[in-house]
């Protein structure tokens, strides 16, 4: 069994086009390995050289488009419900950053090793991602986006925070630790 994972759809789409004649459209079932493999949704392609210096025999023309299009690029891209995930966790954090900051300013020390610096807020029993997923399953129509003049993902609709806040609240508690032993726990409970 072969596992799915980038170096192995390279591995596969380059021997794929290696079978294909060049200049030739491709047929609707090698048009449904391409799109599979690349997550692109074209309906007509043709393999040809492009000229030197950047020579290659395994180039995709797309009829569509009137252009090449990369197939290693897209093999490398995230797909897009990976991304939107990644955006709205970034988006939940950025929402508890206000009360991160305040429980570290009011942190004395590491509850380890009594340190008094680098501080860090922790999740002790539930880790973010954990309440995160939890949440994410229940509320997966959130909407985020960028405001203006800031950077990263935020929640934009005022009942998703809320939502959001809540249910962190009722199931996040904390701990303070220095950075070494926060890092010496592990990151998975980091926030």
């Amino acid at each position: 069994m072969i596992k799915d994972t980038k170096l192995a759809r390279k591995k596969i789409m380059a021997e794929f086009l290696d079978s294909i004649p060049l200049n030739r459209d491709f047929t609707d079932s090698e048009v449904a390995i391409v799109n599979a493999i690349t997550g692109w949704d074209y309906k007509r392609y043709q393999k040809r050289n492009t000229p030197p210096p950047n020579f290659s025999t395994r180039n995709i023309w797309v009829i569509d488009r009137g252009d090449f299009k990369s197939w290693n690029k897209a093999i490398d891209a995230k797909p897009e419900h990976i991304k939107r995930r990644q955006d709205v966790k970034q988006a939940c954090r950025a929402a508890l950053r206000p009360l991160m900051d305040e429980l570290r300013q009011c942190a004395i020390e590491c509850e380890c090793c009594k340190s008094t610096k680098f501080l860090q807020v922790d999740h002790k029993s539930t880790a973010f991602n954990t309440i995160f997923e939890e949440w994410f399953e229940q509320n997966h129509n959130v909407d985020t986006g960028t405001g203006h003049k800031q950077i990263g993902h935020n929640l934009i609709n005022l009942q998703d925070l809320n939502s959001w806040l809540d249910y962190h609240n009722q199931r996040a508690d904390y701990q303070i630790l220095c950075r070494s032993c926060n890092a010496s726990k592990g990151t998975k409970n980091e926030i």
